[in-house]
């Protein structure tokens, strides 16, 4: 029996309240609580933390898995820093993007089948 109750990304970042801004304009976060510090913010079910603290390493990295890939549109418009292009890989229709503190967002939805219009195709390069 597991002993795990959830697990958590945790980013740390230069400045809380422009985080939290950008989480919630790009992709639409919620703010669950906030003490000044540290915070959760939230889509649904699933929360990232963020951590104010200028001495943890940087850059981190979380995957996050799309519904649909609408927010790759929405990254693009808002000058999101693009790392990687969307590409369709047999795992995953995915793209990375930076954060303001430069933490990687790897966003993903289901791989498109043949014959479906995408930028960039490819089999997994892990």
């Amino acid at each position: 029996m597991s002993e795990v109750g959830n697990l958590i990304p945790v980013f740390a970042v230069k400045n809380i309240l422009l985080s939290i801004e950008w989480y919630a304009k790009i992709f639409n976060f919620k703010v669950d609580w906030n003490s000044g510090c540290i915070c959760s913010v939230s889509s649904g079910d699933h929360c990232l933390m963020l951590y104010e603290q200028h001495d943890l390493p940087t850059p981190s990295m979380a995957w996050i898995g799309l519904e649909s890939e609408t927010i790759f549109d929405v990254c693009k418009k808002n000058n999101v820093e693009i790392i990687k292009q969307p590409t369709n890989e047999d795992y995953a229709y995915n793209m990375k993007v930076k954060d303001l503190d430069g933490n990687i967002l790897w966003l993903g939805t289901e791989p498109k089948s043949n014959g479906q219009n995408e930028l960039h195709s490819h089999e997994s390069s892990c």
